[in-house]
């Protein structure tokens, strides 16, 4: 399963993609008496079942198909662009998904999840081009907190922060919700995104005027 990202560029390449939905309802139109073919459909059925899970937020966080589809659900639902890939690190890696950068003369700062799995889902600020500083965190994370509590979310700092190519800046608190059948409420969740964008586009506007006038 790929990103729609990722499939544009294949069709910017001149291929054509089809996805399993599609072949499913070509192999279902027919019975077919051959053990292979039939096997492979149960197994594009199998992980169809898998996929289609990702309402509910406990196999969001423990099912890789259903953290998958997670992620192509939010880019039918965010009109710019993103990207979402797994990313390795010393922990096991994450499912990571990223949009929405602006910037400041110190700095650009976008919006990731990180999907760890066993060791839980984040939505998080994250600051790259820049000369890595952790009291350029310290000092961003302070100003941005009154933008980000008037648009109703708290946000506060990882436990540790590690200056480098791309850092956390902050982590957005009781970002993802859930209701009594345990499925994720993605419509408020998309309302935290919007207001995770505002917060954003606000600090580095007032940042920017205010060196400007400087």
């Amino acid at each position: 399963m790929k990103s729609s990202a990722t499939l544009k560029k294949v069709i910017e390449k001149g291929y054509s993609t089809i996805d399993r939905r599609a072949i499913l309802n070509v192999l279902n139109q027919r019975e077919v008496h051959n053990d292979i073919l039939n096997d492979f459909k149960e197994y594009l059925i199998a992980i169809e079942n898998q996929t289609n899970s990702h309402t509910k937020f406990e196999n969001i966080i423990s099912d890789w198909k259903a953290g998958e589809e997670f992620f192509i659900k939010l880019q039918e639902l965010i009109s710019e662009w993103s990207d979402w890939r797994y990313v390795a690190n010393k922990t096991g890696g994450f499912l990571g998904f990223w949009y929405h950068w602006n910037e400041i003369e110190e700095c650009s700062i976008y919006i990731q999840i990180e999907n760890s799995f066993d060791y839980g889902i984040k939505l998080i600020l994250k600051v790259s081009d820049w000369e890595p500083s952790t009291d350029l965190l310290y000092e961003i994370l302070g100003e941005m907190k009154p933008y980000a509590q008037k648009n109703g979310l708290s946000i506060i700092k990882p436990d540790k922060y590690r200056a480098g190519e791309t850092s956390t800046l902050a982590i957005v608190e009781n970002a993802f919700t859930v209701d009594n059948d345990g499925n994720l409420e993605l419509e408020k969740f998309v309302e935290t995104l919007k207001a995770l964008e505002k917060t954003i586009d606000e600090y580095c506007e007032e940042i920017n005027t205010a060196g400007n006038k400087g």
